[in-house]
């Protein structure tokens, strides 16, 4: 199975931008390449990434669906 994704490297580990359908403690490939944002969509991308976390640390998990993304909005 070959999957492409972009993910963020935090401290020594790569956290991928959106779920994957891969079992927990699968041992994968990785063929990593530096993607040149240029300084607006590096912005974008820096406030997504934080939200995620902070969506993640909040609930446990990131939303998947439309209800959770819209409960998540009212509640803040």
């Amino acid at each position: 199975m070959k999957i492409t994704t972009q993910a963020i490297y935090e401290k020594g580990v790569f956290r991928p931008l959106e779920p994957l359908e891969i079992p927990e403690h699968q041992t994968v490939e990785l063929t990593v390449t530096k993607l040149e944002l240029d300084g607006e969509l590096a912005e974008v991308w820096d406030r997504i990434a934080r939200r995620r976390e902070a969506v993640f640390r909040q609930h446990g998990k990131l939303g998947d669906s439309a209800a959770m993304i819209r409960e998540d909005r009212e509640s803040r």
